[in-house]
């Protein structure tokens, strides 16, 4: 041996970044199905994997275009393409322990049921009332075990609200 070279390592792993950053490692391996990336649920998204959360699935048929991808979390990089898959890209990018599965389509009746079974958490940021409406009462007639909230944004983004429903009562 002709010389000895110091060499620092950092532990980079998710659990030891949560925990530096004094997030709860509670979260980890939790399930979050996320229905809509938009701009409200890209947003959401980057939010959840920055407080713990890195199993992640997220339905959304639209594509991103150049009318909405100012709002999009992550604008600019790119305005084209399926926004389920463009936010898997950046939330796999944040951090290679996150795990994103994303489906190119809007949720239906047989898909909400079937992923309800695992999830941990069920979020809805998609805009519009019906569509909302519609999967609460799949969600009710099921008897979903899943703690679901609804978040959505007013006209002109002026305010926010979530609203939280626990179909165990």
């Amino acid at each position: 041996i002709h010389t000895v070279e110091m060499l620092q390592s950092k532990n980079m792993d998710y659990r030891h970044l949560n925990q530096v950053i004094g997030n709860s490692t509670n979260n980890i391996g939790k399930k979050v199905l996320l229905i809509g990336a938009g701009s409200l649920g890209s947003y959401v998204a980057s939010e959840l994997a920055k407080n713990g959360f890195n199993n992640l699935t997220i339905y959304d048929g639209d594509d991103l275009s150049n009318e909405n991808f100012m709002r999009w979390y992550y604008s600019g990089i790119f305005n084209a393409g399926k926004k389920a898959s463009r936010l898997d890209l950046f939330l796999e990018l944040m951090h290679p322990e996150i795990q994103v599965d994303a489906h190119n389509e809007d949720i239906d009746a047989t898909r909400l049921i079937e992923e309800m079974g695992s999830a941990d958490y069920i979020i809805f940021t998609i805009g519009t009332s019906d569509t909302q409406l519609r999967l609460n009462r799949i969600l009710r007639e099921n008897s979903c075990k899943a703690k679901v909230l609804f978040v959505w944004l007013e006209a002109g983004g002026q305010h926010s609200h979530v609203l939280r429903i626990d179909y165990s009562i």
